[in-house]
Formats: structure tokens, sequence, C-alpha cells
């Protein structure tokens, strides 16, 4: 504590005065000075390694993995001090996303022939729309987007969006689109 005040105040006075006043010595401050300094070079080198192998991790370590990559770096620590560490130094792991399967193609419906045949260049608006289920990670969970788009001029005609992924989210979307009256030159139903 005293050694940090006359660090902190030796632009303003002599470090001879303060240790005086202070009744300690000055070869102390010095020995002090000298160890903080390789405290703070050592921190640097711990520092630098944990961003070394949290890059070479492509930022996918958590704390057990980088322990163990900083082992391997010839630095011990535990799982502790990797945590505080890595939150000093903002050093947050990406979580792989889980995958979800969406498409059942083992069902007994009856599948509807392709009738564009992969032609997707349409002379004429609202001639042929295409639809498509996506699905978005949200904080409450998985949400289910259906789009309807117009091939001609490539804008979207129509969604819907569900929590569940059923017939009602397709249907829901293609309503959608059909109750634009500027939008529909002609019925297609």
């Amino acid at each position: 504590m005293k050694f940090s005040f006359i660090d902190a105040e030796r632009a303003y006075f002599p470090i001879e005065v303060i240790a005086k006043v202070l009744l300690v010595s000055v070869s102390g401050f010095y020995a002090w000075q000298k160890r903080v300094k390789s405290k703070l070079t050592a921190q640097n080198e711990i520092e630098a390694a944990f961003k070394k192998v949290f890059l070479e991790s492509r930022k996918t370590y958590g704390k057990k993995r980088m322990q163990a990559g900083l082992k391997r770096a010839g630095i011990l620590l535990s799982l502790e001090t990797i945590k505080k560490v890595m939150k000093k130094l903002q050093l947050k792991a990406k979580t792989r996303r889980k995958f979800k399967a969406t498409t059942n193609s083992a069902h007994s419906h009856y599948v509807f022939p392709n009738l564009l045949a992969q032609h997707f260049s349409v002379p004429v608006l609202n001639h042929s729309w295409v639809s498509d289920i996506t699905y978005v990670k949200t904080s409450k969970g998985w949400l289910y987007l259906c789009v309807v788009l117009d091939l001609n001029s490539r804008s979207i005609v129509g969604w819907s969006m569900q929590d569940r992924m059923t017939a009602d989210l397709a249907l829901a979307a293609l309503q959608n689109s059909t109750q634009k009256p500027w939008l529909c030159t002609k019925d297609i139903s």
C-alpha cells in the first residue's frame, strides 16, 4: 500500500522524501516495483497465450478446452482462473448450432408434380409463384417462416410465420398472398 502510494506520488515529490515520511526504505520500493513489473509481464504473457489458443480454436473453446490447450502450451491454471481471465479478455466461446431436421420425406401424402421443370425465367407477372419454408432460431424457440415469391418480379407476395411447421403455415402464406388485390392481375384459384 505504501509502495503504491510512492509510485503514484513520485511525479510530484522525490522518492527519498516520500519513503522517509512513510518510514520505508527506497531499496524496498525499487524491489516492489521490480516484482510488480515481472508480475505484469507474466500476466501479459498468459493473456497472449489465452488469445492465441482461443483464436486457434476458431473461438470455440470454453474453459475446459482452454485449460487443455493452455496445458499443451505449458501453462497450468485452474478452471476458476481461466473463467476469470476469459471474462476479463471478453473471450466468449461460439456454440455450435444443433442440427434440426425439418423435412420428413417418409410420408404417405400426395406429392405434386414439378410443373416448372427448373424453368425459373417467367415473362409474365403473377404467372408462377414458388414457396419455401425456413426456420429461424429466436430467444423463445424456433419459428418457421413460409414465403411465397413471384418468379417474374422476384418479390415476396405472401408470407406466414408460426411456431410449428404444419400445412396451415403454407396455406396461411398462400392465403396472405391472394388477399392483396393490387398484386393479383388474374384469379389463381
